[in-house]
């Protein structure tokens, strides 16, 4: 049964704030109080799934200037919406929990990741990949 259909950027806003800590650098923190629902049913029964998108030799975009891997990024931040769901009474069931791919190919690897995301309990799925920008003008 799908309760709700949420943006990533709509699911974020819900759970998380944006701060300038003394750095003057903005920093995601959870929000203390949810702002929007999706029902008025306990958010117990909620079960969401989390996609840290690539994975293994599939390193995903490279930071141009950093030479960050998007992977590892993605499960930074799929780890970190983990714990603000859970602290929010929710099941979270997670495609990979380690810098490690799901199969020794990429199919084998996508044939896994759909097999968890369409189990039966789960009621969302929230995918976490980055984008590569070149061009500074889109920075």
């Amino acid at each position: 049964m799908v309760l709700c259909v949420l943006t990533v950027a709509m699911l974020l806003t819900m759970l998380i704030r944006p701060v300038k800590n003394d750095k003057d650098t903005t920093v995601i923190v959870p929000s203390a109080e949810p702002t929007t629902q999706c029902t008025p049913q306990n958010t117990m029964a909620h079960v969401i799934a989390i996609d840290a998108g690539h994975g293994g030799q599939d390193g995903g975009a490279v930071g141009s200037m950093s030479g960050t891997p998007e992977a590892g990024l993605n499960l930074e931040v799929a780890q970190e919406l983990k714990k603000i769901l859970e602290g929010r009474g929710m099941k979270v069931i997670m495609t990979r929990e380690t810098e490690d791919a799901l199969g020794p190919t990429k199919m084998e690897d996508m044939r896994k990741r759909r097999e968890i995301l369409n189990t039966d309990s789960v009621e969302a799925v929230v995918s976490i990949h980055m984008n590569k920008f070149i061009e500074s003008h889109m920075i």
